[in-house]
């Protein structure tokens, strides 16, 4: 089973862990309360990251970043993505 990591900074600056080598259900759970919960005034960045260390999500302010380093622009929902 794949495993991640959830690291995030609050807005002063501040790093915490939210949790190590965890399944996807978890980190879905958990990236919806920092991206749309209450405390989602004071995350500035959000990075998940596999067992390997290697980046997997990368959110700025709310909005996703790419490989780039830009902003991702909105996915379009199909009825797979449902």
């Amino acid at each position: 089973m794949q495993t991640y990591s959830l690291y995030w900074t609050d807005i002063s600056g501040t790093d915490h862990t939210e949790f190590r080598f965890e399944p996807m259900p978890r980190v879905k759970e958990a990236l919806s309360r920092l991206l749309t919960g209450p405390g989602r005034m004071v995350v500035k960045e959000i990075k998940v990251v596999d067992a390997l260390d290697c980046l997997c999500f990368h959110s700025i302010d709310g909005v996703p970043i790419g490989p780039d380093g830009n902003p991702m622009p909105p996915q379009e929902k199909t009825n797979a993505n449902l």
